[in-house]
């Protein structure tokens, strides 16, 4: 049996029942924070805008998807284009290892749902679900290395496989139609992180993984087949091929996952609006205000060590390119908080960018490149030179991970943050219907509340 094969079956054979409740718990929040970054972009990312109008204009008939916010009529994978690339517009969607999950599997599974009949808020659940741990089993066959070093984007690499799984459950695919589907994302699977250095492009790179495996999942639905070996055929395959021929990669791997292992529940939610390699240094430096009061006016330089490939990704000189490149520059973002106190919205206008003192003191930021060790590590020290010659350290680790009892209060908050950017209150966020997400009769309910709205509300 092929890998398509073995997660075909066991993306078909996962029901709700067989979902643990904290995992469960979880997926709820998962869908409440995908939902309000969505909101956000698609309110006020001038990214959406142009891509809902590049897509309206070339699809003049519609299709029976929406997009959120705008009730653009759009086909399935077009919807799930626009909606992803919403969730992801400001660097706020959730993250995992080599994912974005959220964005993955929520805008491909309600995209489709229009197709598929009725789809209550437990289907909804365990397609999501079985997304998510799906790619995380393909992730885990294809290792970190080398692609994540050369630059491909790891969420863009893995997570169409998420999207394609999502739908196909939402489609009610079989275990065969669900290894086609996984087959023709092996084929569409694509992203490099040379989008982050300027332009827009940064911003399309969830919502195209999303596309493709929702078009993946539609192609399966119509009885189009895909080889059985796309993962591991040793020529061209989709393992060989992203670990650049080297031997780093190991199929079984993707079948070989303990009893009792839930990837679902290692996605942690981002609460800085950066790429989540800066996070731990920002929770550092956050650790260090709480305890010292920490002044811009005292600081006379900061050190941040971060491991090769998060050095590669994030510790880059600032040249002033893009919005989303600050957000993607440790420089940037750690002199912005510094200087503010929080890494959110308000820190990435282009007159916030444009501050001196912030320019200042960003270029007295010095990335540090660990030797070896684990990518992208969820920790990094962070040491503050002071002008009177003190030097305050601090072990910076990130937070929103379901092993912090404080997460769902956190998510809650922070969904409150970004419904009051879009001119929206608590009653939006309730609406949404996400707590009782298990009893809705029909998951696309979870849209009515997502109606169009003014753009550009911030």
């Amino acid at each position: 049996m092929s890998v398509s094969q073995a997660l075909g079956e066991y993306a078909a054979a996962l029901s709700y029942a067989d979902i643990p409740g904290p995992v469960l718990d979880h997926a709820r929040l998962l869908v409440l924070d995908t939902l309000m970054c969505g909101a956000l972009g698609a309110v006020a990312s001038p990214e959406v805008e142009l891509l809902t109008r590049t897509l309206t204009r070339g699809e003049p008939g519609g299709g029976p998807a929406t997009g959120w916010m705008t009730g653009a009529a759009l086909s399935p994978p077009s919807a799930a284009l626009v909606n992803a690339t919403a969730v992801h517009a400001f660097e706020l969607d959730d993250v995992a290892i080599g994912q974005h999950y959220g964005a993955s599997v929520l805008p491909p599974a309600l995209a489709v749902a229009p197709l598929a009949g009725p789809l209550d808020g437990r289907d909804l659940l365990t397609a999501l679900v079985a997304g998510c741990e799906v790619a995380a089993r393909v992730q885990r066959a294809a290792g970190r290395a080398p692609h994540a070093e050369v630059g491909f984007h790891g969420p863009s690499l893995i997570a169409t496989f998420a999207a394609a799984v999502a739908a196909g459950r939402a489609l009610r695919l079989d275990a065969t139609g669900l290894a086609h589907a996984i087959g023709h994302a092996a084929q569409q699977a694509s992203g490099i992180m040379a989008t982050q250095h300027g332009g827009m492009g940064k911003r399309l790179l969830p919502g195209v993984a999303a596309r493709n495996g929702t078009f993946a999942a539609l192609l399966a639905a119509e009885g189009f087949t895909s080889g059985a070996d796309m993962l591991e055929r040793p020529y061209g395959g989709y393992f060989p091929v992203v670990s650049g021929g080297a031997s780093t990669w190991d199929a079984a791997r993707a079948l070989d996952v303990p009893a009792g292992h839930w990837a679902t529940v290692e996605t942690r939610f981002k609460f800085w609006a950066c790429r989540f390699p800066i996070h731990p240094a920002l929770e550092g430096l956050r650790d260090l205000r709480a305890r010292y009061g920490l002044d811009a006016s005292s600081v006379d330089r900061v050190e941040v060590e971060l491991d090769p490939a998060a050095y590669k990704a994030v510790g880059f000189p600032w040249q002033p390119t893009s919005t989303a490149s600050a957000q993607q520059n440790l420089r940037i973002c750690v002199a912005s908080y510094i200087l503010d106190g929080d890494v959110f919205l308000d820190q990435f206008t282009p007159a916030a960018l444009a501050r001196p003192e912030l320019l200042d003191l960003a270029g007295r930021v010095e990335p540090v490149e660990a030797a070896g060790g684990e990518l992208f590590k969820r920790e990094s020290p962070v040491r503050v030179h002071l002008r009177d010659g003190r030097e305050l350290t601090a072990l910076g680790r990130v937070r929103g991970g379901a092993d912090d009892p404080g997460t769902p209060a956190l998510v809650a908050a922070k969904a409150g943050r970004l419904a009051a950017a879009i001119g929206r209150g608590d009653d939006f966020v309730e609406a949404l219907g996400w707590r009782q997400l298990d009893e809705l009769a029909g998951a696309e309910s979870l849209l009515h509340t997502m109606r169009p709205t003014e753009r550009g509300t911030r």
